[in-house]
């Protein structure tokens, strides 16, 4: 047996497991039962694991997800078939699991949003999604930024270009909003177009 702390060769590992290949006391083609599982499953936990109490260091945590990180990762460039995603889903369906706490739910949150949100569209978002970002990022105020004396009705845009960018937009009333804003290069001028042709035709429809 090597001394702790040492590592067995590769070719050590491989006369092993040759030797260990099919021997009585081996466990080639054998199962534990639900219940030997169940007892070898809390025979670790809590304080009887080895790992009770220790932590990775962040270093070594940070060189094992470079291991197997991009072309690394034994599953890079594969998929998972139908069949396959298929028995998975069937596997977990009717499984409890334990629900995340508050501190993990909001560290997924910032994971996952912004740039690193599978749903981030950058500058080819729609209307009304730019809209809520700015209003998400922007810090708002009661008076009009234009005018200096109506309170705050609306967030509109500056260049008429709808970028990306929180410093292209300006809490406004709604009558700088629609007088001193509109232009007619505004990158969704037909959309508003549209949407006030829509507006008549109802406004028609109801009257009819």
């Amino acid at each position: 047996m090597p001394a702790k702390g040492t590592h067995q060769s590769l070719e050590a590992r491989l006369k092993i497991s040759k030797t260990l290949m099919g021997h009585p006391g081996a466990m080639l083609g054998i199962h534990h039962s639900e219940e030997t599982r169940r007892k070898i499953s809390e025979s670790h936990k809590g304080e009887k694991s080895i790992w009770f109490g220790t932590h990775h260091s962040a270093e070594w945590r940070y060189l094992q997800s470079q291991r197997v990180a991009g072309s690394n990762n034994p599953f890079f460039g594969k998929h998972h078939s139908i069949e396959t995603r298929m028995k998975i889903s069937e596997m977990q369906r009717g499984k409890k699991h334990k629900p995340h706490s508050e501190e993990t739910r909001f560290k997924i949150g910032i994971a996952n949003s912004g740039e690193n949100s599978g749903h981030w569209k950058g500058d080819t978002v729609g209307y009304g999604q730019l809209h809520e970002w700015v209003r998400t990022h922007k810090p708002r105020v009661e008076i009009c930024e234009i005018c200096g004396i109506a309170p705050v009705t609306v967030i509109a845009n500056i260049s008429g270009q709808y970028k990306r960018d929180i410093n292209d937009y300006k809490w406004t009333c709604q009558s700088c909003n629609i007088t001193k804003l509109k232009t007619p290069n505004h990158k969704f001028n037909g959309f508003f177009k549209q949407l006030i042709a829509q507006r008549k035709k109802r406004i028609k429809e109801k009257g009819g």
